[in-house]
């Protein structure tokens, strides 16, 4: 069975480089786009045609074009954690995510190889420039920061086709390090705060008594 198995394997091997070769010269090619996807025409692996780029709906190509398809609506990019300091020096540990579209399939999918890998590095870089000039609470409360990375973004991506529309902070937490900081530092203002007022009611206590001596004599 295994030998059968291997010989099938070794025969796809050949014939597929045919097949693909036979649909390549093919007289003529029929192309579906569904809704949201949007395709490319090449002959001999160059974009010619001026009007290349298609969209939703039938596309017919002639001998030696083939059309490169791909999703261009809804994309969703997700961002690992990275760890940013802020203003007031606190380390932060962020992950987000990202909407966007295609709207140039030639620059976005021939040109650009592994879009995602770049659009996260860009997105980091951003994001580490801006925390640094905000505190914990402003990055928290504000939607600024969010409209500024988009803008960056598609300053950044126009030019190959993509259009950011959403940014998502998905997580946005302190370092464990420096919230077990922040909670002892927090725990020994308390403390302290305890302490002196404990102090001071027994300084006033001790002057009244003083007071009260001095007033019956």
């Amino acid at each position: 069975m295994q030998a059968v198995l291997a010989l099938l394997e070794a025969l796809a091997d050949v014939l597929t480089p045919i097949f693909k070769f036979i649909v390549w010269i093919w007289p003529i090619k029929i192309y579906w786009l569904h809704d949201g996807q949007r395709g490319v025409i090449c002959t001999f692996g160059k974009v010619r045609r001026k009007n290349a780029e298609r969209g939703p709906g039938i596309t017919v190509a002639w001998p030696f074009e083939e059309m490169t398809t791909t999703q261009a609506k809804g994309l969703y990019l997700d961002i690992d954690d990275q760890e940013v300091v802020l203003m007031d020096g606190r380390l932060l540990t962020v992950n987000g995510a990202m909407w966007y579209n295609i709207v140039n399939v030639q620059k976005a999918v021939l040109e650009l190889k592994n879009r995602e890998g770049p659009m996260s590095g860009v997105f980091l870089d951003r994001l580490r420039k801006y925390t640094r000039k905000l505190t914990w609470e402003a990055l928290v409360d504000g939607d600024d920061l969010i409209i500024e990375l988009v803008d960056k973004l598609n300053k950044r991506f126009n030019s190959h086709g993509i259009v950011v529309y959403e940014i998502l902070m998905t997580d946005c937490r302190l370092d464990d390090v420096q919230m077990y900081c922040d909670t002892i530092e927090e725990t020994v203002d308390k403390l302290i705060d305890f302490c002196n007022e404990k102090l001071n009611r027994s300084f006033w206590f001790s002057k009244e008594k003083e007071v009260e001596k001095c007033v019956s004599i």
